[in-house]
């Protein structure tokens, strides 16, 4: 399995959490501030995982290239 994925998925997990924590306060007051909160996560998420997907393509493009130049010479 992709690691890209599951890093993806385990994010949405968190972020479904965080939301349903929030909803769970709903009465209490205070819900544009967390609201407000949980907006600015967003930004973060898809920073996240364009980080990710950037060492990802790292890898894919000049480790993988470079073990089959290493198995060429052997």
């Amino acid at each position: 399995m992709n690691w890209f994925y599951i890093t993806m998925g385990a994010l949405l997990v968190i972020y479904v959490i965080q939301v349903l924590c929030v909803l769970r306060e709903l009465g209490e007051g205070e819900y544009t501030r967390k609201y407000r909160v949980l907006l600015d996560l967003i930004p973060f998420y898809f920073l996240l995982i364009l980080v990710i997907e950037l060492f990802i393509f790292i890898y894919e493009i000049c480790f993988e290239s470079l073990l089959d130049e290493f198995k060429k010479l052997k």
